[in-house]
């Protein structure tokens, strides 16, 4: 779950990872690309949290990705 913090005064979930440990873990990985797990192993997370992260930021243009047969690669673009 991206959101795994629970701030006890407004009693609402917050983010535990930035938007940028995504980012920076995709940018120092291999030039080849980086798999979820390694995207998760990097940053401390679960694979979801991962995920789901990740997918946001590949929405939002953040993040390239690529599938080589069954696997998804996560690559940083351009503007990183």
């Amino acid at each position: 779950m991206p959101y795994d913090e629970r701030d006890e005064t407004t009693k609402r979930f917050t983010r535990k990872f930035s938007d940028e440990d995504f980012l920076d873990a995709v940018r120092d990985g291999d030039d080849a690309g980086l798999t979820t797990r390694d995207v998760a192993d990097a940053v401390g997370c679960k694979y979801r949290t991962a995920h789901a992260r990740l997918s946001d930021l590949a929405e939002e243009g953040r993040v390239g990705q690529r599938k080589v047969g069954s696997v998804l690669l996560w690559l940083p673009t351009e503007e990183q």
